[in-house]
């Protein structure tokens, strides 16, 4: 670890044989950003995939991945920071673990990893220090356990592993099970305890920690670990589950504050009994909390209607004293996602950390005249916060840079990604108004892009939303694939690609055509070549997709479900859901049109209403309230996105057509369409499957008879088709592992058209917001950019026919070669999770006898597990005379840990 430089002018990074090095950007490290800028650092900060920028103010110090907790050691000369990222198991990593930081350098004194044997390891958002500062405490998330370390103030060690639950180990969820919640998917696998936020007693006796999928608090006695009591506060995981999340001990010690997100309240609990003494409503998903110096006030930070809550606790229960709104800019919509909380009591400033803003919040006033004074810039997605000596503020932001731009799909899963600790001195007024000044130009950067409008484009302006000769709009969400994999083959001179990545491009290697309707549509129609992913994975990718942001829920414990750590497969549980539900409910809302052909994620997102609307909230009452119009909208009859590869996309489109029929002939076409066709996620290299091309081509046949279809019906004249995938998740990129892929077809595409313009997810969703009127979804999709230049002011209504690829569309996989890639066993028992192997038996099916790229050999070489002959045999493109995997191991390492 080490010190990076406190300015972002002149950084640039990337990834060398799987390693993140710094480089200069452009000869005098002036290089400015621009609406066409690809991700990547400039002279101006960084640009991040939604075309945000960063400009992180402070000292800097590189983390490992994904920080959640920072605790400042009792004499305030160290912190500690817990590392909660992707991490494989394995003792080298350091995206998961504790690191000590000297607060006065800002060094990284020490990491540790203390890996266990049979069991995913890694460290959660609950970490403190005993009061005379000789014990550090954490909690390990899904293998239910605290850690006790010593401190000899130099380092810690590891001397006490205690059980967070009489439940540890047993599971929660029935993974069999949906939890009686119509529409969602089930769980896949079993929830443990799941240990998340811990307190200590002032007198040192017990932590307190929250089980968080068990649903309850426990007090655990420091000098064995002996369970003192165990307070359920609702039925574990999905339904009804309290999700408690944070914990904070009153400062006599009688009272511990629970923040319960599946409750929107913050609980009392007697801490010599656990009793419940208090229930009080707060915000939506209260996920952290912070006491003055006195003990009198708690301050409650609720992560879905972006607001700070202020609670008396001075009175046998608390009370609300106000709610204050968090948002960074007046008018913002919801997004902001407040996760942290400190206080600094020698000014009287309360600081929240704004995730989805990327900016730390400066609130000052007492009592009901607490208000925004300021904002401080930060990284990618802030986590954590503390206050140190003198009012240093310690900022750890999750996602640090962003690893921009991410280079390779070693970078892209997580692997190497860092985490950014920034210490922040006590700003002047004037560098505060500084800061909130360029913290707002950084969110709304993007939607600068509004200037780049051409006259009479069929895309309205914002005041004139709803106003566009576009009645219509499809979105077809498709599965997992990059820019390089499919469109590496374009040849035209302005094509900013990577010929040698191209694994799905129009034809094979054989000459027979496999994507052939996806390159037919980008040259009659219009293609985005500067569009990306604004999430990591398919877990976000559908909500990214669906509701235009991923809630502070899903951001914590993604990597989890990937790392094989016991968490829950839930994206369509309750609690997930942002504070204005998905497109459905907000479509619902605002009395549009809509049909919905196989999207889960959105189709029902009731939510524990809170007591009030928050100030300056956009959505005073959960998405749920609109689920029955969501649910009559969904065809029961599509295998959705838990049948991505069992049932022919061909066959579903066949489907939808079937549904449209009628309404095309009434002129009753809805106004929104959005339809799942994810065959080219493929079954990788499975004996007797499919092969990933006639997955692909199947794919792209149906997308091809989809827009055919379309474009012959009446209603064609005033229609949209925007085709994306929900993520970039499985494949390489030379520009960045993000990048996806934007076809838009529609009599008023531009034709021809290959946009460099910056956009993400989330403009799709705010060109369709401002086509078809709706209010935003979330603040990503309100100041997103809008791809003007994919759409023109002259529409051409003339029909297209679809190809039909000549690849082979029934064509299986054969039993694989001993020593190939196809020959290594994969975990595909849950949803992709099986990692960068299955990348490899694509490559080696689509490519036999072709060298794997370098950077494919590095993220294998990364996720560890396989012989290094194998590698060496797969970077000449032969299979090796060995046994691929090393001893012991059944499966390769997928998106989890080494355990076999």
């Amino acid at each position: 670890m080490r010190t990076l430089p406190t300015t972002a002018a002149g950084l640039a990074a990337g990834l060398v044989a799987g390693l993140l090095v710094w480089q200069v950007a452009g000869a005098d490290g002036t290089e400015h950003v621009t609406p066409y800028s690809t991700t990547g650092q400039y002279a101006e900060g960084v640009s991040l995939v939604s075309g945000r920028l960063i400009t992180p103010v402070g000292e800097r110090t590189e983390l490992g991945d994904f920080p959640v907790a920072i605790a400042l050691s009792p004499d305030g000369t160290v912190a500690a920071i817990a590392n909660s990222g992707q991490g494989e198991g394995a003792p080298s990593q350091t995206d998961e673990g504790i690191q000590i930081v000297d607060v006065a350098s800002g060094r990284v004194l020490q990491t540790v990893h203390d890996h266990e044997t049979d069991q995913p390891t890694f460290y959660e958002s609950g970490l403190a220090w005993s009061a005379d500062g000789t014990h550090l405490y954490a909690t390990g998330g899904g293998n239910d356990q605290v850690y006790d370390y010593a401190w000899d103030g130099h380092q810690i060690m590891m001397v006490q592993r205690w059980k967070s639950s009489l439940r540890a180990g047993a599971p929660t969820v029935d993974g069999s099970q949906n939890g009686g919640i119509p529409g969602t998917a089930p769980l896949v696998g079993d929830a443990a305890a799941y240990s998340r936020g811990l307190d200590v007693l002032p007198d040192g006796s017990a932590v307190l920690v929250t089980n968080e999928q068990g649903s309850t608090v426990a007090a655990l006695s420091t000098e064995n670990g002996t369970l003192l009591w165990e307070t359920p506060l609702g039925g574990p995981g999905q339904p009804g589950g309290a999700y408690p999340e944070a914990v904070t001990v009153s400062k006599d010690g009688a009272t511990a504050y629970v923040a319960a997100q599946g409750l929107n309240a913050v609980v009392g609990l007697d801490t010599a009994t656990g009793a419940v003494t208090s229930t009080t409503p707060v915000g939506d998903h209260p996920v952290s909390m912070a006491l003055d110096g006195p003990g009198k006030s708690l301050y409650v930070a609720n992560a879905n209607d972006d607001s700070l809550t202020v609670l008396d606790v001075t009175g046998p229960a608390p009370s609300e004293v106000t709610q204050v709104s968090t948002h960074l800019i007046k008018g913002e919509a919801n997004g902001s996602t407040p996760d942290a909380v400190a206080v600094d009591d020698a000014t009287h400033t309360v600081y929240v950390g704004n995730a989805g803003d990327n900016a730390v919040m400066v609130l000052r006033g007492a009592g009901k005249d607490l208000h925004t004074v300021g904002a401080i810039p930060t990284g990618w997605y802030p986590s954590a916060l503390a206050t140190a000596t003198h009012g240093k503020l310690l900022v750890a932001s999750a996602k640090g840079l962003g690893g921009a731009p991410i280079r390779s799909h070693a970078q892209y899963i997580a692997n190497h990604r860092h985490g950014l600790l920034t210490s922040v001195e006590r700003p002047s007024a004037a560098t505060l108004a500084a800061w909130t000044a360029k913290a707002q130009h950084n969110l709304r950067y993007p939607s600068t892009t509004s200037r780049l409008r051409p006259a009479g484009s069929p895309i309205p302006t914002l005041r004139n939303a709803g106003r566009s000769p576009i009645k219509h709009v499809v979105m077809i969400v498709r599965e997992n694939r990059t820019f390089d994999q499919v469109f590496g083959d374009l040849t035209r001179r302005d094509a900013d690609v990577e010929p040698s990545y191209t694994e799905f491009g129009r034809v094979d290697d054989h000459a027979r055509t496999v994507t052939p309707n996806i390159h037919a549509l980008a040259k009659r129609f219009a293609l985005s070549q500067n569009f990306y992913s604004d999430g990591e994975a398919s877990i976000q990718g559908h909500h990214w997709t669906a509701e235009g942001v991923s809630s502070d829920y899903t951001e914590m414990s993604y990597l989890h479900y990937y790392s094989s750590r016991n968490h829950p497969y839930d994206p369509t549980a309750p609690i997930v859901y942002p504070r204005c539900g998905a497109v459905f409910q907000q479509l619902a809302r605002q009395g549009k049109t809509f049909r919905n052909f196989g999207e889960l994620v959105g189709l029902s997102t009731a939510q524990v209403p809170t007591t009030k609307v928050a100030p300056g909230s956009r959505c005073g009452t959960p998405g749920g309230a609109y689920d029955e119009q969501s649910a009559a909208s969904f065809d029961p009859n599509l295998g959705a996105n838990l049948s991505l590869t069992s049932v022919s996309d061909v066959d579903k489109e066949q489907e939808i057509e079937a549904a449209l029929d009628p309404l095309v002939q009434t002129d009753q076409l809805p106004q929104f369409m959005y339809a799942v066709l994810g065959n080219d996620h493929t079954d990788g290299t499975s004996a007797g499957k499919k092969t990933p091309a006639a997955h692909v081509a199947t794919n792209d046949l149906a997308v091809g008879r989809f827009v055919d279809y379309l474009s012959h019906t009446p209603q064609w004249k005033s229609t949209a088709v925007f085709i994306v995938e929900d993520d970039s998740q499985d494949g390489l990129d030379h520009r960045d592992g993000h990048r996806n892929i934007l076809a838009v077809a529609s009599p008023y595409a531009k034709r021809g058209a290959l946009s460099s313009l910056h956009i993400s997810q989330a403009s799709v969703l705010h060109t369709i917001e401002l086509i078809l009127g709706l209010d935003p979804l979330s603040s990503y999709t309100q100041y997103s950019a809008v791809p003007y230049d994919l759409f023109t002011s002259k529409p051409d209504f003339a029909p297209y026919t679809f190809h039909t690829p000549t690849y082979p569309m029934d064509k299986k996989n054969p039993d694989a070669k001993p020593g190939s890639a196809a020959s290594v066993p994969i975990d595909l028992s849950s949803i992709d999770v099986a990692g960068p192997m299955l990348e490899a038996q694509i490559w080696e099916s689509v490519h036999p006898g072709v060298p794997m790229p370098p950077a494919l050999i590095a993220e294998l070489r990364a996720a560890g597990g396989l012989k290094e002959e194998a590698l060496r045999a797969w970077a000449r493109g032969e299979p090796c005379s060995c046994r691929p995997l090393l001893p012991g191991l059944v499966v390769a390492p997928g998106m989890g840990d080494l355990d076999d």
